[in-house]
């Protein structure tokens, strides 16, 4: 059965995806109004149509579990990434900001643990807005860079990022120059009680990356509460 999980951040109660490998969408912000939960279902790629489903250009809002990642389009024939808001691992927004606009969605098995994590930036502050994941290496110690043209490749611009989630063992590195230069700040995974990542917001660092790099970490990680 879901869970009804109480975020005082957002103040608002709301349905959690009944297994780790789903995502579940709501038609308003905060979490609100019709929802759809769409799972992996054992597989390891799986394509929506939400058009199929009677929740064309509804997205506002959405939780995702622990065991997926996850990219929803505004086209139905997008070819690669490049036009739409995504994620991997635990986490939720209550306002994507671009209301309204998704058709597609793209789901993929993701383990964190014991394969490549990924962090998510965010557009707004409390994790609001576009999203993008920024992916690790599976080994541990190995460090992966991102350009700034590796960000554009998930529709995501330099200088856009507000806030982060990054999941438990791993470090985020953010520069405010294209190729690993310039200021830079550091960020260590967080999660809450209920196995989701916690947002961060960037404070001192606010829409000010242009490049990133990700290290899953040699020290021990928890795999989060489901």
């Amino acid at each position: 059965m879901a869970t009804t999980w109480y975020n005082p951040n957002i103040a608002a109660h709301f349905k959690t995806p009944d297994r780790p490998d789903c995502c579940v969408m709501f038609e308003t912000q905060n979490y609100g109004g019709k929802s759809l939960q769409l799972c992996l279902d054992g597989y390891t790629h799986r394509e929506f149509d939400l058009r199929h489903y009677g929740f064309n250009d509804k997205l506002s809002s959405w939780i995702c579990g622990r065991d997926v990642a996850y990219q929803w389009w505004n086209a139905p024939n997008k070819g690669s990434y490049g036009n739409g808001t995504g994620g991997a691992g635990g986490a939720y927004t209550p306002d994507i900001v671009f209301h309204d606009r998704a058709t597609m969605l793209h789901l993929d098995a993701y383990d964190a643990v014991n394969g490549r994590g990924a962090a998510l930036l965010w557009t707004e502050k409390g994790c609001r807005g576009t999203s993008s994941p920024v992916y690790s290496s599976d080994e541990l110690g190995k460090t992966i860079y991102h350009t700034d043209h590796d960000l554009w490749y998930y529709n995501y611009r330099h200088d856009w990022t507000s806030a982060v989630m990054i999941p438990l063992g791993y470090e985020l590195t953010m520069w405010d120059w294209d190729g690993f230069q310039g200021d830079s700040v550091k960020y260590w995974g967080k999660m809450n009680s209920d196995g989701y990542m916690t947002c961060q917001d960037l404070n001192d660092f606010n829409e000010r990356t242009a490049s990133a790099a990700i290290m899953k970490m040699k020290s021990p990680y928890a795999t989060g509460r489901w």
